[in-house]
């Protein structure tokens, strides 16, 4: 048993210890390794809805991108908290400004669903990440993706805000932190 132990080698325990993000660059990253990184959204769809035809559609879609693209890709899922903040704050205007008990009552009760929401209930997303070793690759790797996922009515990726990406790589580098 102890020659198992030695030559065991022992697997990453976090993303970090995997890609170092050196620094961001305009609305992408740069590596450790020197290679340009990008996310890009997955629009998802209920597969069970959608015709026959339109899954095919997709399918081939995606098996034009693994075939055309030469550079590392990597699809990630993350569960994200509900936001509700915009409702929360909607609701907290409406609650300063009433008088009547009734409505006070209702609308704490409404607080409270969405704080149950916040909490308890995550959204599912699905992100490409992409990587490229100089300027002119991620071009072309810009490219293929969109000429792939969005080209002749196919609609299935869009491009997201820095802000969301680093969200997402906050959240890829330490899990726990969705649950604050």
């Amino acid at each position: 048993m102890k020659w198992r132990k030695r030559n065991r080698k022992r697997l990453p325990r976090s993303l970090a210890e995997i890609m170092t993000i050196l620094k961001r660059e305009g609305n992408t990253f740069l590596t450790e390794e020197g290679r340009i990184m990008d996310l890009m959204q997955i629009k998802c769809k209920d597969i069970e809805s959608i015709s026959d035809d339109e899954l095919m559609s997709d399918e081939a879609s995606f098996e034009n991108l693994y075939r055309t693209m030469r550079s590392d890709i990597k699809i990630i899922g993350i569960n994200f908290p509900t936001d509700t903040s915009v409702q929360t704050g909607y609701f907290m205007k409406k609650l300063a400004e009433t008088e009547n008990p009734v409505y006070r009552e209702q609308i704490r009760q409404r607080l409270d669903e969405f704080e149950y929401l916040k909490r308890l209930v995550t959204a599912r997303e699905y992100y490409l990440m992409f990587f490229s070793s100089d300027p002119d690759q991620y071009r072309e790797n810009l490219r293929i993706i969109r000429r792939s996922l969005n080209g002749g009515g196919i609609d299935l990726i869009k491009e997201i805000p820095a802000e969301k990406k680093l969200q997402i790589l906050r959240f890829m580098h330490n899990v726990n932190e969705m649950n604050e």
